[in-house]
């Protein structure tokens, strides 16, 4: 009796302890490319790249701000980034947008949930933070956002 329980607890254990070591899931190469999407964006803000900023948008893709301002279409982002350089605010600012969580919805679309933060340097030094959801889609094998909507959650300004 003694042999069969100590067996029993001893398989127990184990088997508790193997549920903490349980393998992280694979991460896809789709999922990849979605993430790589987003940290070129990161990179092309930093160089003030609207060319770069707005490839990774569909022609006709739709972008509300942290302010609630809606634009549509590529071009319409890329006059509004273009407006945004133009103004000097975001000269040396340090922006980040990370993924969170990655959700293949279909083989060619997915959700994607993110957060952001940007510090503006100088006089007008502010910081501003919050998440980001995007609809992406896989167009002709590449992967681009269609939309793109942003939340602020916390600014120091």
């Amino acid at each position: 009796m003694n042999r069969t329980l100590m067996f029993c607890s001893l398989g127990t254990v184990l088997a508790v302890a193997s549920l903490g070591f349980a393998a992280e899931p694979a991460v896809s190469a789709d999922e990849t490319t979605i993430r790589q999407v987003l940290t070129d964006r990161n990179d092309a803000w930093g160089r003030e790249d609207v060319a770069a900023l707005t490839a990774g948008f569909t022609a006709d893709a739709d972008y509300i701000n942290s302010t609630g301002k809606y634009l549509s279409g590529r071009e319409n982002l890329k006059t509004m980034y273009e407006s945004l350089f133009a103004s000097g605010k975001f000269k040396d600012a340090k922006i980040d947008q990370a993924v969170t969580r990655v959700r293949l919805v279909t083989p060619n679309t997915a959700l994607v949930d993110a957060t952001w933060s940007y510090t503006l340097a100088g006089p007008d030094a502010t910081s501003k933070s919050g998440s980001s959801f995007l609809v992406m889609h896989k167009v002709d094998g590449k992967w681009q956002i269609s939309a793109l909507r942003v939340a602020a959650t916390s600014a120091n300004e």
